[in-house]
Formats: C-alpha cells, structure tokens, sequence
C-alpha cells in the first residue's frame, strides 16, 4: 500500500508539473510536438514554435520542477521497501540523503544529461551522415530504454551509499551462497 500511496502521489505531483509547464509556455510544446509529428508541416512554422520564448520558459519548468519534485521521491521506494519506513519518512529520508550528499548528486546528474545528450546527439550525426529519419526513430527507442535501464541500475549504489549498512540487512540475496 505505501509504494502505491508513493505512485499516486508522484503520478499526482507529475501531473501538476506538466500542467504548470503547459501554463506557462501556453501550450506551444504540445504545439510543436504535433507540428514535428505531421510531415507536411513547414520548416518556417517549426523553427517559429523552436525560437519563442514562451517555449523555453515552460522547458525550464518543466526541467527545472522535475528535479525539484524528483529529490523526495529518489530514495522513497527503496526506502519503504527495504528501510520498512512510511511513506512521509521516506520522503524526508530521501531529500535528507540527496542534501547531505548534493555536491555528488549535481555531479551525478550533470553526468547522466551529458551522456543522454551525447547519445542524442550520436543518433542525430549518425541519421544525417546516413540521410535516414526513419533510422533515427529506429535507434531512439531501444538505445533510450537501453541508457535508462543502466540509470536505474546505478540507483542502487547510490541507494546503498547513502544509506549502506542501515537497509543493508533488510536486503536478502535472491540465490544462498553455499556453505
């Protein structure tokens, strides 16, 4: 119950983040995503959404809030899992852990954009050299679910060097070492 108390309150707080983004830029991103999903809009029309402010005040938010909502809820599950503890401690164990530990996290996160970014930009190189839109929308998908795979990989080790021999034994081994 308290993980899916933990879902709907993220689901809930999500929701209020793209709508505040979708306030503030107007709704021009929903505007450009269609303009960018249909073939036969014109170039002019995608560059004018591209270089409206508005569309960068709500990408700012979007980011911005984002990261702000994503401090309670990083450790939460986990917390809750393997800690035993609520919903509400969880979330204050959670943005403790990421403050105390936020000049690791700036450096984690700045890490993980320039990869994703470095990734993008790969894909994008690598359908222009060939001249192929259809191999971008091709190499998107599985190399995305690929890098967000290996994040969330790397939540655990910073899960237990956060929190390491507090939860630690609450962990049980899926296989029993022999002996």
């Amino acid at each position: 119950n308290a993980q899916l108390l933990l879902c709907a309150l993220y689901a809930l707080t999500s929701i209020g983040v793209i709508e505040l983004a979708a306030w503030i830029d107007e709704g021009l991103f929903t505007q450009l995503q269609r303009a960018m999903a249909n073939p036969a809009t014109a170039p002019a029309e995608i560059t004018r959404l591209l270089t409206d402010p508005r569309l960068a005040s709500g990408m700012l938010a979007r980011f911005g809030l984002a990261g702000v909502l994503s401090v309670p809820f990083w450790h939460a599950p986990a917390l809750v899992h393997w800690g035993g503890q609520s919903v509400f401690q969880a979330l204050f164990s959670s943005s403790l852990a990421l403050w105390r530990a936020r000049a690791a996290f700036v450096v984690y996160a700045l890490t993980w954009m320039a990869l994703a970014m470095a990734l993008g930009l790969l894909i994008t190189l690598l359908a222009s050299l060939l001249g192929s839109l259809r191999l971008l929308s091709l190499l998107v998908t599985p190399l995305g679910l690929i890098l967000s795979t290996v994040f969330y990989v790397s939540l655990w080790f910073s899960f237990a060097d956060s929190f390491g021999d507090d939860v630690a034994p609450l962990v049980t081994p899926l296989v029993t070492p022999p002996g």
